[in-house]
Formats: C-alpha cells, sequence, structure tokens
C-alpha cells in the first residue's frame, strides 16, 4: 500500500491547529459486506498548553476515512481522541488520553486508551 500525506500546521501563540488529508492507496480487500480498497484519509487536531508554559497540554483530534469505491457506513470509520500531555523534564514527556467511535465504520473502536513517553534530545 502507499499512503502519500499532506500536513498543515497553524499556530498563535502555544495554541497550534494541523490538519493533514490523504489517501491510503491499495488494493480491494472484501469479507462479507466490507469492501476496503483506496480510500481519502483526514484528520484535525488542536493543543492547547495550559497557562503560559509547555509543561501541561491538552490535545483533541478528529480523524476518518472515507471509501472512494463503496460509500457504506462500514466504509466511513470516524474516531475522537482527547488527552493530556505533561513535561515531565526537559525532553521528556508523558501523554494520556481517552477516544470513542463516532461512526460503525470498521476499526473504529467502541473506546480506546492512549498511554505514550515521548523523548525528544536536545540539539547541540
Amino acid at each position: 500500500s502507499l499512503q502519500p500525506r499532506a500536513v498543515a500546521e497553524w499556530s498563535r501563540g502555544e495554541m497550534r491547529i494541523l490538519a493533514n488529508v490523504g489517501l491510503n492507496l491499495r488494493g480491494e480487500e472484501v469479507l462479507h459486506n466490507l469492501s476496503v480498497a483506496n480510500q481519502f484519509a483526514y484528520g484535525v487536531g488542536v493543543d492547547v498548553p495550559f497557562a503560559s508554559g509547555r509543561d501541561f497540554a491538552a490535545s483533541a483530534m478528529l480523524g476518518g476515512t472515507l471509501g472512494l469505491g463503496e460509500n457504506n457506513a462500514e466504509e466511513r470509520p470516524l474516531e475522537i481522541l482527547g488527552a493530556v500531555r505533561w513535561a515531565v523534564m526537559r525532553g521528556l514527556g508523558v501523554q494520556v488520553g481517552l477516544g470513542r467511535g463516532l461512526s460503525s465504520g470498521y476499526g473504529t473502536p467502541a473506546w480506546r486508551g492512549i498511554v505514550s513517553a515521548s523523548w525528544t534530545p536536545e540539539a547541540r
């Protein structure tokens, strides 16, 4: 498969709005009434730090896909996710979040939880 994407970011102060659009290009697979082939994929999110620092931030994301062949409900997964992030120390962050599926599309969760850690080394 091939998944080209275009990504954009807009910021005002420390708040950021991010968006991506693209295609999921792949051969068709059929299982009962589900047909998965080429898709249009999209996502939009916002990241807002608490107060004036970046030690704590909240983020929200909405994303999904639309089938380019079939256009039934199961070919249109849609999900929303909210999270909080904490910069534990310089370069180290942790994030926890909870999401919910908004459609009956394949792969859409009833609920999804995330826990992540990130490390960003400082430039020398």
